[in-house]
């Protein structure tokens, strides 16, 4: 019985050694046969003046829904300066199913990760919540600005204005699109007036 014993566990550590990097592998590959192409997301910018961008009310005029999302409207982004170098104050809020709907918030400290270009931010949320983003367009007079994931995953639609012209959101949507992103994905939540 020893004897049997010692078989099933050298065959039971056998395929544990065979299948677990079969396992690994697969995964890796089916992780790069769903990347989105080469290179993932577009790059960031190449600067970013972090006191004009980073600070105030930014309206969410467009984004891909996620759960997380779900009847979000009226979304804002504020940032707000910091004392420590390379931090932000991050509040991010929208208002659930209606303009006038019940307020939804969550704030965070942003770190700029690439000091200097200023392009690329982390947000950590809660202890081990954070989201990394990257700034992939900017108006040059800081009207609005794209930001994206390092994976291609989400794409964030930001104006001051929460009110834009029917000529401004076609551009928006076509910068997007020229990133390789789904626009047909996009929503674009009600907004409060002016």
């Amino acid at each position: 019985m020893g004897v049997q014993l010692r078989k099933r566990r050298m065959t039971y550590t056998r395929r544990r050694k065979v299948v677990w990097p079969l396992l690994v592998l697969t995964l890796g590959l089916s992780a790069c046969i769903t990347a989105s192409g080469p290179g993932g997301a577009p790059p960031p910018v190449a600067h970013v003046d972090k006191d004009r961008l980073y600070s105030g009310d930014w309206h969410e005029i467009a984004y891909h829904p996620t759960w997380l999302t779900k009847g979000c409207v009226a979304g804002v982004t504020r940032y707000t300066p910091s004392d420590k170098p390379n931090k932000v104050g991050v509040r991010d809020s929208c208002r659930k199913d209606t303009v006038d709907g019940k307020e939804k918030a969550v704030s965070g400290t942003g770190t700029i990760l690439d000091p200097g270009t200023n392009a690329r931010v982390r947000v950590t949320y809660f202890p081990f919540v954070s989201r990394t983003t990257r700034v992939a367009a900017l108006a040059p007079d800081y009207s609005w600005f794209i930001t994206v994931t390092p994976g291609f995953g989400e794409l964030n639609i930001f104006t001051r204005d929460p009110q834009i012209s029917p000529e401004l959101r076609a551009d928006l949507t076509a910068r997007a699109k020229a990133m390789g992103y789904d626009v047909s994905k996009l929503y674009f939540p009600p907004q409060p007036d002016h």
